[in-house]
């Protein structure tokens, strides 16, 4: 669900487990990179 997007950032939350809301970050870069965090997961999109 999203939660608050703009042109370098968005936030959405997922629902896990009965209900809980985890947050899931995106932080797009100006090259077109892309670094994503869930929970204390850090995914780095490579090209």
């Amino acid at each position: 669900m999203p939660n608050e997007v703009r042109r370098d950032y968005a936030r959405f939350y997922t629902l896990v487990n009965g209900g809980a809301k985890i947050p899931v970050e995106f932080f797009i870069n100006n090259n077109g990179g892309v670094v994503l965090i869930y929970e204390r997961f850090k995914f780095i999109k490579r090209e």
